[in-house]
């Protein structure tokens, strides 16, 4: 349905140039009825009309939404809707989950060599379920003299000696660090253990021959370290 004006003229209308009749004068202004009404409908198929008996369309915001109306240099009006949501959560410093965290089949992992910490709150503890662990073994190399293996290269370590060994301390002990080292002699064998720790039994004597290996456990309380030496194993 179009606009029949009688002597003016207009690209959106008809101009007749006669009187208009009756039902070309209802027409127009069913015309400008039916333009005058804007239906909005939103997601979920829900529809609002806005019409000459409401003649307002409200944008508000909710929540992290804002909305703000200005007019620009031609007298336009301006719609701007803005957002204080973050979009990215590294820049969220106090993010939690509204529930169950689901990797769908990716992993959690960290860059630059950089560790996953779980830490709970006070007396809480980190529980899992079907965990499957599998320790990092380091090596040593070949070598003797005093060590101070850093647990924090793996709770498993690896050593052969090519010459007597001194072992006391960790490096950057921590209370609560376990090691396992193990202890495989050079072809020449011989080479003997010394240390200070508190021994099982107070037995601390490797075993002295070619390519023999040994194991040796420690544990640190914050005060002492705890071992304990199994020799022998072939």
């Amino acid at each position: 349905m179009t606009i029949t004006l009688r002597q003016e003229s207009d690209s959106r209308a008809t101009t007749k140039g006669s009187a208009l009749t009756f039902t070309e004068l209802d027409n127009n202004f069913k015309d400008i009825l039916d333009r005058a009404t804007l239906i909005v409908e939103d997601s979920t198929n829900t529809q609002a009309s806005i019409g000459t008996t409401s003649p307002e369309l409200k944008i508000t915001g909710t929540g992290s939404i804002s909305t703000a109306v200005t007019t620009d240099s031609l007298g336009g009006g301006v719609l701007t809707i803005a957002s204080t949501a973050i979009t990215d959560i590294q820049n969220d410093s106090s993010p939690q989950l509204g529930g169950n965290l689901d990797v769908n089949g990716q992993q959690i992992v960290s860059v630059s060599n950089g560790n996953i910490v779980l830490t709970p709150n006070g007396t809480g503890q980190v529980q899992t379920t079907n965990l499957r662990y599998d320790e990092d073994i380091h090596d040593l190399g070949t070598t003797g003299g005093t060590i101070t293996p850093d647990v924090a290269n793996g709770n498993v370590q690896t050593i052969t000696l090519n010459n007597n060994l001194t072992f006391n301390a960790f490096s950057n002990p921590i209370a609560g660090q376990s090691l396992t080292l193990i202890i495989t002699q050079d072809g020449t064998g011989g080479r003997t253990l010394s240390s200070t720790m508190k021994f099982a039994g107070g037995t601390k004597t490797l075993s002295t021959a070619a390519s023999a290996v040994d194991i040796m456990t420690v544990f640190y309380d914050g005060s002492n370290y705890w071992a304990s030496l199994s020799t022998n194993f072939s």
